[in-house]
């Protein structure tokens, strides 16, 4: 990542923070939202259910959308949720 800018947004109805990372062209190629631990069922459900993501065989929460590579981690006080695209 060669840039970042981070940003508060309303995501599924809750403040979260979004960072956007920028590659040497200046193209965001990763963005990662810290939201509250009570939308991490929110989130699943959102990426499945309403994008579309297909779930990673074998591994827990990581989904891929695209050409991007779809995580969250559950860390208990926030979830991280990070959108990468694929190299």
């Amino acid at each position: 990542v060669y840039g970042a800018r981070t940003y508060r947004h309303k995501l599924l109805g809750e403040e979260a923070d979004v960072s956007y990372g920028f590659d040497d062209q200046k193209t965001i190629n990763k963005v990662t939202v810290n939201a509250k631990p009570t939308t991490v069922d929110k989130w699943r459900s959102e990426l499945t259910d309403t994008l579309g993501a297909k779930e990673v065989e074998g591994q827990t929460d990581s989904w891929t959308y695209d050409d991007n590579q779809i995580k969250i981690d559950d860390q208990g006080t926030h979830v991280v949720i990070t959108i990468e695209k694929k190299a």
